[in-house]
């Protein structure tokens, strides 16, 4: 059992908000959340049926090449003013390319509100 706990309602008819959190869940996996719910009469009065409802986790795992790619990129065919770069990435995504006469230092890191692509852009630009 993954999470397990009580929502409290406390108005009827009011939908309720209950954050379930911190739990062992893994990127991209089918789970079932099951609920039941009674009263809060002297003698509760227990939902018979068990609610059954289907959550998929989201891919929270960013993409990483894979393949023959190395340190030194997978580049060829160089030619006066271009070239060919091959990229294999683990999941289906748009690899982001940026070209410059220097290596840069590190990525700054990284922030949610910036996408990497950008930082990394704004980072070549400066360094």
């Amino acid at each position: 059992m993954y999470a397990s706990g009580n929502i409290s309602v406390a108005v009827p008819f009011t939908e309720t908000l209950e954050f379930v959190g911190g739990q062992r869940l893994v990127s991209e996996r089918d789970y079932w959340v099951y609920v039941t719910a009674e009263d809060v009469e002297e003698i509760p009065n227990l939902q018979q049926k068990l609610e059954k409802i289907h959550i998929r986790t989201p891919d929270v795992t960013p993409p990483k090449f894979v393949g023959r790619w190395s340190e030194n990129g997978t580049v060829s065919a160089v030619e006066g003013y271009a070239f060919d770069i091959v990229v294999q990435l683990d999941e289906a995504g748009p690899p982001r390319r940026q070209c410059s006469q220097h290596s840069p230092s590190p990525l700054p890191p990284p922030s949610h509100s910036v996408p990497v692509h950008t930082r990394l852009f704004r980072h070549l630009l400066v360094s």
